[in-house]
């Protein structure tokens, strides 16, 4: 699922560009709000950027596997929103994707941490 969200993120990104919707010199946090508004990931998502990581915490998932599917994933999940969002900002930022940091509580509430540094 990772190498699969971190795609479908560098995918939307490229086309988001090409559209001119945002700049590749646009804040992490004015390209997920872009994001944000071409696909709606969650009915509450809060950023937090500083210098070296962006921070999201996620509720209310509409694409969570286990909230929206129902699928009983027996303490695994399968979660596509971290991979997404750093397929998207790597590739803006002309970096290689690295796999985040995640606590999720499946169906509840996620913590996302990604670390955009060259």
């Amino acid at each position: 699922m990772d190498a699969l969200s971190i795609w479908i993120g560098r995918e939307i990104m490229k086309e988001m560009l090409d559209k001119k919707l945002i700049k590749v010199s646009d804040s992490d946090e004015k390209l997920i709000n872009a994001l944000m508004g071409v696909i709606n990931l969650a009915e509450e998502l809060d950023v937090d950027v500083d210098e070296e990581k962006v921070r999201l915490v996620v509720q209310k998932c509409l694409i969570c596997p286990k909230r929206i599917g129902g699928y009983d994933l027996e303490g695994n999940t399968a979660c596509p929103v971290g991979g997404i969002l750093t397929g998207a900002i790597s590739y803006a930022r002309g970096i290689d994707p690295h796999i985040t940091k995640n606590r999720l509580q499946a169906a509840e509430i996620c913590h996302i941490e990604m670390d955009f540094t060259i």
